[in-house]
């Protein structure tokens, strides 16, 4: 299978299309209980607030199609840390192409400004999870 491929179809997909991969990929890297709760008045989170017992942490969940994820990245996640204090993660899974480098920079910042770094995932990750677990049919029924 070639990841370059998949990883462009992720990126290519419109908003809804995207959504669902996202979902689907959340789910196979371990948040089973994950449930949709955007909208204009989302206060940052996408996906869901994640309350992990065990592990004593709450994990916030952002989408973006956006090619100006920096902006997006560090804009949701200072909402987020406003409207959820108690978190203690945040995730973002982006259709983009994020480079390592350029993203251990912005959470450097964001440590420093927000207490909080992003942990995140791109269209290559989510091809690579795909395709490690057998989900390509799914990327395709998609």
């Amino acid at each position: 299978m070639n990841i370059d491929y998949l990883a462009n179809l992720i990126q290519s997909s419109d908003v809804s299309t995207f959504r669902t991969l996202a979902s689907l990929f959340l789910r196979s890297v371990g948040y089973p209980r994950g449930f949709f709760s955007d909208g204009p008045y989302d206060g940052g989170v996408d996906f869901f607030v994640h309350h992990d017992k065990a592990a004593g942490v709450l994990t916030a969940f952002q989408f973006s199609i956006e090619s100006k994820w920096r902006l997006k990245l560090e804009s949701d996640l200072k909402k987020a840390k406003s409207n959820y204090p108690e978190i203690k993660a945040f995730v973002f899974v982006s259709s983009r192409r994020i480079p390592l480098h350029s993203i251990r920079k912005l959470n450097t910042a964001l440590v420093q400004k927000h207490g909080i770094a992003a942990t995140h995932y791109d269209s290559q990750a989510i091809a690579t999870e795909f395709i490690d677990k057998n989900l390509v049919g799914k990327l395709y029924d998609a």
